[in-house]
Parts: C-alpha cells; sequence; structure tokens
C-alpha cells in the first residue's frame, strides 16, 4: 500500500524544514516526502508536507498566497538581519506612528496575470523580451 497526501504541521522553533521532512519519513516509512516551502528554523508555523505522489503538486502549493505574522523591534538591527544575530545598531523608533508603517507596507496586487505576482508586460516568463517596456 503506499501513502499518499499532504500533512499540515505545526513546526516549533529550533526547527528545520528539513527536520520535518525527515521526522515525517521516519515516522511514516514514506520515502518520497517534501515541502511546500521553507521556513526558518526560528519561525513557527503551519508547513504543508507532500507524501508520496502529492509531492508532484508542492510546486503549485508554494505559489498560493500565504499569511505572516511577525513581532518586530523597531529601531534595531542586526547583523543577520534577524533576531538571531548580533545587535549591529540601536536607533530611536519614537517617530514611528501607526499611520507610518501603514503607509510604506506594499499594496496588493492582483496576480491572475503570472505567479511571480508581477504584471504579464514586466514578467519574463509570460512575455517574450521584446514585448517588455522599454523594448520598442
Amino acid at each position: 500500500m503506499s501513502v499518499s497526501g499532504i500533512l499540515s504541521i505545526n513546526k516549533p522553533a529550533g526547527w528545520t524544514s528539513f527536520d520535518v521532512v525527515a521526522l515525517v519519513r521516519k515516522r511514516t516509512g514514506v520515502r518520497k516526502v517534501g515541502h511546500a516551502g521553507a521556513l526558518d528554523p526560528s519561525a513557527t508555523g503551519g508547513l504543508l508536507v507532500c507524501l508520496g505522489q502529492a509531492v508532484r503538486i508542492s510546486e503549485y502549493l508554494m505559489q498560493l498566497p500565504k499569511v505572516y505574522r511577525a513581532r518586530v523591534m523597531l529601531g534595531v538591527a542586526t547583523d543577520t538581519y534577524d533576531s538571531e544575530g548580533q545587535v549591529t545598531f540601536e536607533g530611536d523608533a519614537g517617530t514611528v506612528s501607526d499611520q507610518r508603517p501603514a503607509a510604506a507596507r506594499p499594496r496588493e496586487r492582483h496576480r491572475s496575470a503570472c505567479p511571480c505576482g508581477r504584471s504579464r508586460r514586466a514578467c519574463s516568463r509570460t512575455t517574450s523580451r521584446s514585448e517588455r517596456p522599454g523594448n520598442g
């Protein structure tokens, strides 16, 4: 009997996506196991793990919209650009207001033209070089 399917696993902090895949492979005995998008070791959250024939659709699952929640410390920079690194800069975040982060947030784009999120005219997957803007 071959096992196929998709597991939604709540990945704990400290584990890599590969650690989760290895554990699933060991516990299920299924050789063909993969994931649909890596999470940093310090990140927690849902990790889709595909088994058997379901591994074939992992590339399509990776193109689906995702939602991320983060806790951010304003005014601090590290050498690794995450909370694990050494602090390289500390500044005053007192000038930040509720309105400024909202104004800096990128506007949501309509993604129907191309899975990468770019417009059909700007993406090399959907247009030839001569059709792109600036290539008359």
